[in-house]
């Protein structure tokens, strides 16, 4: 009599949709696609989702978790500001690196034009939000925000998302094995003091 087949987690189901996006690409993958991969078949992956769609938000779902926490992991007491920010860079940039291929995933849909929500995500709030909601509370709860203006929380949440995507894209279109964390200086550099103060350029000398 032959064993029924082992229950797949929703980690295992992800990491085979990882694998069949990243190969074939978000539209010519099919469930049956992500089943093989698996080792199972595609019954066995429509019991946790309705839609290739579906897996696609709960890979990148996953990934944005990571993100997420680690926005709101607790920093060591001592920190200067300058390092608090980096040390959030850091966990951003480490985060990245272990879903290389769900960014890359996630990145390359963008640019061909992502698809329509499912309905179960319809009407939960869109990921970008959410990611600056974390990213400003945090802002708030490391800078005197009264000493930002003209800048409000908000718009620095919003061009450290800015910083921190732009800097994922230029990874994932190096080589693979480079290292991301090691430009968490860098980035803070343009973070806090601007292109000028990164490049070391006094005032009044760029062109």
């Amino acid at each position: 009599m032959s064993r029924p087949a082992p229950r797949l987690s929703h980690d295992q189901i992800l990491n085979a949709a990882a694998s069949a996006f990243a190969s074939q690409g978000f539209a010519a993958t099919t469930m049956k696609d992500i089943a093989r991969e698996a080792g199972c078949t595609a019954p066995a992956i429509y019991g946790y989702y309705d839609s290739k769609l579906e897996v696609y938000e709960a890979i990148i779902g996953r990934m944005r978790t990571a993100l997420l926490d680690a926005i709101d992991a607790a920093c060591p007491d001592g920190l200067t500001r300058a390092q608090r920010v980096e040390l959030l860079l850091i966990r951003q940039f480490e985060v990245a690196e272990r879903h290389r291929t769900e960014l890359s995933i996630f990145f390359a849909l963008r640019s061909s034009g992502v698809p329509a929500r499912s309905k179960r995500r319809a009407e939960q709030p869109r990921g970008l939000d959410l990611y600056c909601d974390a990213l400003e509370r945090w802002i708030v709860s490391v800078f005197e925000v009264e000493a930002l203006a003209p800048l409000t929380p908000r718009m620095m949440a919003f061009a450290l998302s800015g910083l921190v995507t732009s800097f994922f894209r230029m990874w994932l279109a190096g080589p693979e094995g480079e290292r991301l964390v090691v430009l968490a200086p860098t980035v803070r550099r343009l973070f806090l003091d601007g292109v000028e103060g990164t490049a070391g350029l006094a005032a009044g000398q760029a062109s």
